[in-house]
């Protein structure tokens, strides 16, 4: 069992965020001490400690390793299948296929060789022995995919025409790209009448400081921060289109701007001001114009019933402020409260009275069934799947409690899933835990890698 734990924990990685958020360096030196103090256990005690061998494995020694906590969690969960009492019984298996389990009786080493053999080879492998779904296959293609891509497009010579029939030349796409792009940001039009970049001063008169409504101060701060990300955007976009046409210096952050656009990716430069994104450029494009129009409806109409969550720049802000409006409003302390959720089928038309909707999040790694309302398994070949929206419920810590088929399921930014500690104390890509009803134990899930996101990468 821990031989096989350890061979999972090697090729799980190949699955990317799916399988763990970070790829780990498991090594032997990893087995060899495991397998040296489960002796050690056995030699000392009568009845086996499966807690301390679990500890030992899945905390000390394969656990130092893993530095996010979610990951954590999968180790562990994947841990108790291989270090139960179940394990020494003959007839236990180790996956739900029944394909995977420790030979009977005693064996000896020649025995327990050819009992390996009897198992599936490498490239007949199921994810199901994972604990993933069958569609985990193919998140590893894709990713191994795009591996290629990028070595291909880093090969890919620059400044030479599409075709050899006269078709655009590489400044001849730059000038039209930029010039298109700044096209959608108007420093003023009918829509943005209060301006791209965002006059707040001006936002701020008509949703000023209010110590019952913290949305008046997310709102204004969410447009500074946009505004931060136009001002480069649209700097950038000017000194291009010059360049290009030679009336100044081409530098070289510009040159790695015209490189990434070239090849559909988003320059560095932007997302240095930017919100965490894995999209290509033109895809980032229009979800950023249709972020700053969510910002331009909320100023022209309020606060919206239903807030577009994945479409705040810092929104752990956006949850801060509701915490604060319910705390003020029934004069609790907010380091008292905590989440709790409710997934709604219909689509609400007034403000909740108390927390908020959301919408806008994707399922990955599994499903929802809109008949049961609870969460269940992929359908094949079918990766992501919206979620429906959700309402997000202030109340105190001391009443929360986890009921029988609850998965607490990680909400991040972006696919990649790991971030970084940014200078505000919250992760750059993780947003929050929501808690979530299934039909299944919180095991099952965890194994499957399932996760919230904000926005896919398409």
């Amino acid at each position: 069992g821990l031989a096989f734990f350890h061979a999972l924990l090697q090729e799980r990685r190949k699955f990317g965020p799916l399988g763990f958020n970070i790829p780990y360096e498991f090594t032997e030196s990893d087995l060899k001490i495991c397998q040296t103090q489960l002796q050690m256990f056995l030699d000392e005690y009568q009845t086996i400690p499966w807690e301390a061998l679990r500890y030992t494995a899945g905390e000390t020694n394969y656990g130092g390793r893993v530095t996010e906590a979610f990951d954590r969690r999968t180790t562990a969960m994947m841990l108790m299948d291989y270090y139960n009492p179940k394990t020494v019984n003959d007839g236990y298996k180790f996956s739900e296929s029944g394909k995977y389990g420790a030979p009977p009786g005693n064996p000896k080493l020649a025995d327990t060789k050819a009992w390996i053999e009897t198992f599936p080879l490498p490239d007949e492998e199921q994810p199901e022995v994972f604990g993933l779904h069958e569609n985990a296959n193919i998140t590893s293609a894709r990713n191994q995919t795009y591996s290629l891509f990028d070595s291909m497009l880093l090969l890919m010579p620059k400044g030479q025409s599409s075709d050899s029939g006269g078709g655009q030349s590489s400044d001849q796409l730059l000038e039209q790209l930029s010039q298109q792009m700044q096209a959608q940001m108007p420093k003023e039009s009918d829509f943005f009448r209060f301006g791209l970049p965002f006059k707040v001063d001006e936002v701020s008169e008509l949703y000023p400081t209010d110590y019952n409504e913290s949305m008046n101060t997310v709102l204004t701060q969410e447009l500074l921060r946009f505004n931060r990300v136009v001002v480069v955007m649209r700097s950038t976009l000017q000194q291009l289109e010059l360049a290009v046409k030679g009336l100044i210096v081409m530098s070289g952050e510009l040159e790695q701007v015209a490189n990434a656009f070239l090849i559909g990716q988003v320059p560095a430069s932007w997302l240095k001001t930017s919100y965490p994104s894995l999209k290509p450029l033109s895809s980032y494009f229009d979800d950023f114009i249709k972020r700053l129009s969510f910002l331009q409806h909320w100023i022209d109409q309020g606060p919206p019933p239903v807030f577009w969550l994945s479409g705040f720049y810092f929104t752990q802000s956006f949850l801060t402020g509701i915490l604060q409006n319910y705390a003020r409003k029934h004069k609790v302390a907010i380091d008292t409260l905590r989440w709790d959720f409710m997934v709604r089928l219909d689509h609400p038309e007034e403000k909740a009275e108390d927390g908020c909707f959301v919408e806008g999040l994707f399922i990955d790694g599994a499903a929802w069934d809109h008949g049961t309302n609870l969460l269940t398994e992929q359908r094949p070949k079918v990766l992501f799947e919206v979620m429906p929206i959700i309402q997000l419920l202030p109340i105190l810590t001391s009443e929360f409690a986890l009921k029988t088929g609850d998965y607490p399921a990680p909400l991040y930014k972006t696919s990649a899933r790991r971030g970084t500690l940014s200078t505000t104390g919250h992760s750059t890509n993780f947003v929050m835990q929501m808690v979530i009803p299934s039909n299944s134990e919180e095991a099952h899930w965890v194994k499957r890698g399932v996760a919230l996101l904000s926005q896919l990468d398409d």
